[in-house]
């Protein structure tokens, strides 16, 4: 009788707690700057990330940095086809002064993708990665 008594409590516990909680899918952004030139990033994200004011990054050649994180309220990471920048309210990507890329970073494919799947309980989590590549080519 206390076993059953025990599930009436356990279960419904169980369930209270795989419901109450909102899983997150977090979002990351890199440049991989294989130029010559310094890459300028300009943004105001949005989410839950600790860069959510207007943000100015600049990456050095021959690296590749994140530059923006966030998460936001959802589960089953996958690749957000062409709203992969919704987590951004602006972003301007520009290289000597201003000088904008040759390559289109609006557009998803120019962008590769990758993601890490986790789960909370039976729920699908994880994170989002798109990294643009950019080279001399893509620059000048």
């Amino acid at each position: 009788m206390k076993k059953i008594k025990s599930l009436f409590i356990i279960i419904p516990l169980f369930a209270f707690l795989m419901t109450c909680c909102d899983p997150g899918i977090g979002y990351e952004y890199y440049i991989n700057n294989q130029s010559d030139s310094l890459v300028y990033v300009y943004f105001h994200g949005i989410g839950s990330g600790r860069t959510r004011n207007d943000t100015t990054i600049i990456i050095e050649p021959l690296t590749e940095n994140m530059f923006f994180q966030t998460g936001l309220i959802g589960s089953n990471p996958h690749d957000e086809g062409e709203l992969f920048l919704k987590v951004f309210d602006t972003l301007s990507i520009q290289h000597k002064n201003g000088i904008p890329l040759k390559t289109n970073f609006h557009k998803r494919e120019n962008w590769k993708y990758s993601n890490e799947i986790s789960h909370f309980g039976l729920i699908k989590t994880g994170v989002n990665k798109y990294t643009l590549d950019l080279n001399n080519d893509l620059i000048k």
